[in-house]
């Protein structure tokens, strides 16, 4: 298994690393790039091997499929010439025997043909009674299915045939009852034979519990004990312990102030020793003390005067300052001047647009009003015409009607004059359609004869087919079916 893949930890830019956080930081790169390189060699050596692997598999079934097909091939024509050979001995048994049966009959031609005339005869009698039995079926079958009373007895049968067969489903349900019930006594007791038994052997499984139950606690408790008995031994064996090392602590500490004390002697004396040279010294340490206070007067000087000049700078901007100040609140006062006479020009520039837009819409209102004014009189000017012309038209059309109403009375004399010509026409109609109504109540008489004749033969032939409904209602109605074949377009042969 190739090593886990470590990835490089960020430590901030590459400059703010140091030499040897920079070389481990390499190191580790190398290290991940290594373990990477190796894992993709892995994997491509397992695809290989599995690439392989499936390759050869796929050979091997295809090679055990072409093994499997030709072992198929070789059975199915063995199988074959097995079946030509035993068709070939039939073929020839048959054509032995027909020969032999050929040769023992010798029959003339006339015989052959009463022969065979009568078997065509009589196949033809069977085709012919077979169709008819066929084609009564069906006639049967389809007054069936049309006659509502067959139906109804059909119905009643069936209805007949359901009860009894439900009377005989009862009692077969009662006594299939009996016989639960007393497969369901013996069950019973074959459970309550189990239960017991299972219930023996749970007794016997709590008992074997309690027992190991008892004698785990037992054991719990001496652990305990021997438990007990080691902590309070340990802890006495750690006092002792302790006390042993505040002994051994104690003298350490006494040694080290005896040491201390001797190194303070020590000390004492060679500061004795130091004091000593010092005061051969102390003109040389006088002089740098002058010298160092001389530095030091001068850097404090330095530094007033350092102190001094950036105070006279922060004082020199704060007037600078408020100059600026007291130059802006100037220059906002004449900004202020200047947008005051600025705004009464534009005041005084508006006030005249205001009156240049009112001066416009007063004057195209006085154009509307003019516009309006002559609209009406064009008007009226109008309506003046229309009433001329409607004098004009109402004097003609008194002229077109007097020669409407002329024209009116002359039609009339002309519809009483056709009137006249019509009612000769109808008198004249009205005597051939009397002669042929006399034709037409000959010939009805006629008719209502012959209907009545009709109706006395139907009656008679409804009276026939009600007695032969009957008859085939007693024979073929009122019967249960429960047999429903699969017809078949083989109806006869």
């Amino acid at each position: 298994m190739p090593p886990k893949y470590k990835a490089p930890i960020y430590q901030g830019p590459p400059t703010t690393l140091k030499p040897k956080q920079l070389m481990e930081l390499n190191k580790r790169r190398a290290e991940n790039k290594e373990i990477f390189e190796r894992s993709l060699a892995d994997t491509r050596a397992a695809e290989t091997m599995a690439h392989w692997e499936e390759h050869s598999t796929r050979l091997i079934k295809g090679r055990l499929e072409e093994d499997r097909a030709a072992n198929l091939e070789k059975n199915f024509q063995s199988t074959l010439v097995n079946r030509r050979r035993k068709l070939a001995n039939l073929y020839n048994n048959e054509w032995n025997s027909w020969e032999t049966e050929l040769r023992g009959k010798v029959e003339t031609g006339e015989e052959r043909k009463a022969k065979l005339k009568e078997r065509a005869y009589a196949l033809k009698k069977r085709n012919e009674d077979e169709r008819q039995r066929f084609v009564k079926e069906c006639y049967d079958r389809r007054w069936r299915l049309a006659n509502d009373d067959a139906r109804l007895l059909d119905g009643k049968a069936l209805t007949k045939f359901c009860a009894n067969d439900r009377v005989n489903q009862i009692r077969l349900k009662e006594e299939r009852k009996k016989q639960e019930k007393e497969a369901e006594g013996i069950f019973y007791d074959k459970i309550m034979e189990y239960v017991t038994k299972m219930q023996a052997i749970e007794d016997a499984n709590k008992e074997h519990k309690e027992k190991m139950r008892l004698e785990c606690a037992s054991s719990l408790k001496k652990q305990i004990e021997t438990n007990h008995a080691r902590k309070i031994a340990h802890f006495e064996q750690v006092l002792k312990d302790d006390e042993d090392e505040l002994d051994r602590l104690a003298k350490e500490i006494q040694m080290e102030k005896k040491e201390l004390e001797e190194k303070k002697k020590a000390a004492y004396e060679a500061g004795k020793q130091t004091r000593l040279f010092n005061e051969t010294r102390f003109g040389i340490r006088e002089e740098q003390k002058a010298l160092e206070r001389k530095q030091d007067l001068e850097l404090l000087g330095y530094a007033l005067t350092k102190e001094r000049e950036e105070i006279e700078a922060e004082q020199a901007k704060a007037e600078q300052a408020k100059n600026e100040a007291r130059a802006y609140q100037a220059y906002l006062k004449d900004l202020m001047i200047k947008e005051a006479q600025d705004n009464t020009q534009i005041d005084k520039i508006r006030k005249e647009q205001e009156n240049i837009v009112w001066e416009k819409r007063d004057a195209q209102q006085r154009a509307q009003k003019e516009a309006r004014e002559r609209l009406a009189k064009i008007c009226h000017e109008g309506r003046q015409e229309q009433i001329r012309l409607k004098k004009i038209r109402d004097a003609e059309d008194g002229i077109i009607e007097k020669e409407m109403v002329k024209k009116f009375l002359q039609d009339i004399e002309d519809g009483k004059k056709m009137d006249e010509q019509k009612l000769i026409k109808a008198k004249e109609a009205n005597m051939k359609n009397l002669v042929y109504l006399r034709k037409q109540i000959e010939e009805k008489k006629q008719k209502m004869s012959l209907e009545k004749q009709e109706e006395y033969l139907n009656h008679k032939h409804m009276i026939l087919e009600e007695e032969e409904h009957k008859k085939r209602q007693r024979e073929q109605a009122g019967k249960v079916k429960l047999h429903y074949p699969v017809p078949h377009s083989k109806w006869y042969s």
